[in-house]
């Protein structure tokens, strides 16, 4: 995956992003390469460290669920992350917008 299907896919701008890959780049976690068909772009890949950690990360996020939705029905669930996409993207549309002018 390149950076600004990355940025697009996380809906972060690619500054943040950037700032992101850099990091884990230099701790290990990730690599870039050269994106062969397009030489402008840069390719993000996990490595081996990268992948090692996965299994923690998603035990912290499911646990950070499981407290965070405590007292909700899986069908509240659901509607709070299509109110919270809908948000997301009036946030985005606006901020395209105001960089536009």
């Amino acid at each position: 995956m390149n950076q600004k299907t990355l940025s697009e896919q996380l809906m972060v701008d690619k500054t943040t992003t950037a700032k992101a890959i850099r990091k884990l780049e230099s701790e290990g976690y990730i690599r870039k390469e050269i994106d062969p068909i397009d030489l402008r772009n840069q390719k993000i890949y996990l490595t081996d460290s990268g992948r090692a950690v996965v299994p923690k990360i998603e035990e912290a996020l499911a646990e950070v669920m499981e407290i965070g939705t405590e007292g909700i029905s899986a069908e509240e669930y659901l509607e709070l992350i299509r109110l919270l996409k809908i948000i997301l993207n009036n946030l985005n549309k606006h901020v395209q917008t105001s960089t536009r002018q």
